[in-house]
C-alpha cells in the first residue's frame, strides 16, 4: 500500500470519525432541547403558572442533569414577575432505575434561589398558591389513572414511584414584598435538606413534588417570621381592617397563609 492510498484512508477516518462526533453532539443537543421544552410544559402545568428556562445540559452516560436559569412565575397580580428564580438545579440519578417500577435519583442540589413571598387576600400568598395549584394538578393525573383503569383494567399498569435520597437548597434570599404589608425586605434564604423523600412509600412524582415544595415554604415561613417588623397576626388585622366588607375573607387566607408555612 502506497503513501498516497494510505493518507487518503487516514483522511477518510478522521472525516468519518468527525462525522461521529458531530452527529452524537447535535444528538446531545437535540435532547436537551426535548427535555428543556418538556420541563417547560410540565412545570407550566403543575404550578399553573409560566415556566421557564435558561438551558439544560444531559450527561445521559453518567445520569447527571444540570439546569440554569429555572424561573417559575408568579401568579396574577402579583407586584414581582417570578416566584422562583434559581440559579443552578442539579440532579444526579440512577440510570438502571429507569427500567425499573421506581426511580432513584441520588442528589437534587438547588443553589442560589431567589424567593418572591407576597401575602395576598385569597390564597394567603403567592407561594400559596402555587402550591394548590400543584395539588389540583396531582389530583387531576390520579382521576385520569383512575379512569383509565375503569375503562382498559387490563392494560393498566402501576405508575413508577420516585424516591430522591438527598435534597437541598443553599443559598440565595427570600423577598418579602406586598403593599398588603407595606414594605419589601430581603432576608437570606434558610439552608434546607431532605433525605429519603418517598423512601418508605410507594409515592408518585407529583407527590415527592408536592412534599418538596410543602417543605420549602415551612423554611420559607421560618425566615420570614424572623423578621422584624412582620407578624402575620398583625398583619392579618391591619388588611381587615384597610378592607372594609371582605375581612372574614382575609383572616381566612392569611389563616390559610400560617397554616401552609407550619407557623
Amino acid at each position: 500500500m502506497n503513501k498516497k492510498v494510505k493518507k487518503v484512508i487516514g483522511i477518510s477516518f478522521l472525516i468519518f470519525t468527525l462525522v461521529i462526533i458531530g452527529g452524537i453532539v447535535a444528538l446531545f443537543l437535540a435532547l436537551n432541547s426535548i427535555v428543556a421544552n418538556e420541563i417547560r410544559a410540565f412545570g407550566t402545568q403543575a404550578t399553573g403558572t409560566k415556566v421557564e428556562l435558561q438551558s439544560v445540559n444531559i450527561l445521559p452516560f453518567s445520569g447527571s442533569v444540570e439546569l440554569k436559569g429555572v424561573c417559575i412565575a408568579n401568579p396574577k397580580d402579583c407586584q414581582n414577575q417570578n416566584a422562583f428564580a434559581l440559579g443552578r438545579f442539579y440532579v444526579d440519578m440512577n440510570l438502571k432505575s429507569l427500567f425499573t417500577d421506581r426511580i432513584v435519583i441520588n442528589n437534587v442540589i438547588i443553589e442560589d434561589a431567589a424567593v418572591d413571598f407576597e401575602p395576598s387576600v385569597s390564597q394567603g400568598s403567592n407561594l400559596h398558591e402555587i402550591k394548590h395549584n400543584i395539588m389540583q394538578y396531582c389530583k387531576g393525573q390520579e382521576a385520569e389513572k383512575k379512569e383509565s383503569a375503569k375503562q382498559e383494567p387490563s392494560a393498566q399498569k402501576p405508575g413508577k414511584t420516585v424516591m430522591i435520597k438527598y435534597f437541598v437548597i443553599k443559598g440565595g434570599t427570600i423577598s418579602v414584598s406586598s403593599s398588603l404589608l407595606k414594605t419589601s425586605v430581603n432576608v437570606p434564604m434558610p439552608k434546607i435538606e431532605m433525605q429519603d423523600i418517598g423512601g418508605d412509600n410507594n409515592k408518585s412524582g407529583g407527590d415527592v413534588f408536592q412534599e418538596i415544595f410543602n417543605q420549602t415554604l415551612q423554611g420559607i415561613g421560618t425566615a420570614v417570621s424572623q423578621v422584624r417588623g412582620i407578624k402575620l397576626d398583625s398583619v392579618t388585622e391591619d388588611v381587615s381592617n384597610a378592607t372594609e366588607g371582605v375581612g372574614k375573607g382575609v383572616k381566612e387566607g392569611f389563616k390559610s397563609l400560617k397554616s401552609s408555612l407550619g407557623l
